[in-house]
């Protein structure tokens, strides 16, 4: 047992080694040994530190399966999650786990929904415990039960995006699950215009659900409100959007998305492929001093030569930056490799 609490209370070192071989030593322990431990373990549940009472919770909810230490470990959750409430603090993440844990255990008991919904009332402060209720309800079909939860959370929990969005995907769920295809579509696209824009599962849910005209109609806007200008391109060019895409393209000043959609856009765009190439690459040589860069300067000026329409550009980027930075040897040395080839 000492050798098992230094491993605990050094938690700092407590790798998932050590956690695992606790777990085996509790798993093969005869009955009294197992006794034991559970005992030890509880009475260090309710640890000041955060990540030793995780780690020791962790053990002492996953090892003790067996149905005779059910009523023990429903009175300990409840006196504990009670403690978290009173005490104005919980013990993980921000949330009062001791309370679901409390709740998983008489759900595992077979408590009547009833039941559940009474205990969960005196922390219905907490999103995690109104989620898990509207997840039973759900499960038994109740789904008009569920969403009413769920309505309620989205005004009680208004100020954290996070639940709001846990909230929409599960009302999405059992609106799916009890066909009310026109709320479904809805939080759809509360979804992706608010929470999760760009989110490939949905985009994928949404065009499954709408016709093809519906979906153009609703596109542009889809993917303009995603805010990482790859992923915008990624979509554009998944749709086929040509002119899109080219915006996004010539805007970001990112020559590596550039090279990634050149080939696709040149024979629309060859003049403003070419011109971008040339505009990014004399930025780039003004603002950089290192070997590196210059041999990435070098290796798209190759590219750009190979381009269609693309050899007088190169050949324009390499005499301005032969006469504009001839004092620069490592540029010279780099450039000179892409004449020799």
């Amino acid at each position: 047992m000492m050798d098992a609490e230094w491993y605990v209370y050094n938690y700092w070192n407590f790798d998932q080694e050590c956690y695992n071989m606790l777990e085996t030593i509790i798993q093969e322990a005869d009955s009294g040994s197992k006794e034991r431990l559970f005992q030890w373990l509880s009475d260090r549940l309710d640890h000041s530190n955060q990540e030793l009472s995780q780690a020791i919770s962790n053990l002492w909810n996953g090892s003790f399966d067996e149905p005779h230490y059910w009523e023990r470990k429903l009175v300990i959750s409840e006196r504990l999650a009670e403690d978290s409430r009173m005490n104005g603090r919980s013990i993980i993440d921000g949330e009062n786990e001791w309370a679901i844990l409390h709740l998983q255990l008489l759900k595992q008991m077979g408590a009547s929904t009833a039941d559940l919904l009474s205990y969960a009332r005196r922390f219905w402060d907490e999103p995690k415990i109104r989620s898990f209720m509207a997840v039973v309800e759900s499960e038994n079909q109740e789904f008009d039960k569920a969403e009413a939860i769920l309505r309620e959370s989205l005004v009680l929990d208004l100020a954290s995006k996070v639940w709001l969005t846990r909230h929409h995907l599960m009302l999405k769920k059992i609106f799916h699950q009890s066909s009310q295809l026109d709320s479904y579509r809805e939080e759809l696209l509360i979804l992706l215009k608010d929470f999760l824009p760009g989110d490939n599962t949905l985009i994928q849910e949404l065009k499954t659900e709408v016709s093809e005209a519906e979906w153009r109609s609703l596109r542009r806007d889809m993917i303009e409100r995603v805010p990482d200008y790859g992923l915008q391109a990624s979509l554009y060019c998944e749709e086929e959007m040509w002119e899109e895409l080219s915006n996004v393209v010539f805007r970001t000043n990112d020559i590596h998305l550039l090279r990634k959609y050149d080939l696709i856009l040149i024979d629309r765009y060859q003049e403003q492929v070419l011109e971008k190439y040339s505009e990014l690459l004399r930025e780039m040589a003004r603002t950089t001093s290192n070997r590196g860069y210059y041999r990435e300067i070098a290796e798209f000026i190759s590219y750009v030569s190979r381009l269609p329409g693309g050899w007088p550009i190169a050949g324009e980027l390499l005499e301005l930056f032969q006469r504009t930075y001839r004092n620069r040897r490592a540029m010279m040395d780099e450039l000179r490799r892409v004449i020799q080839d």
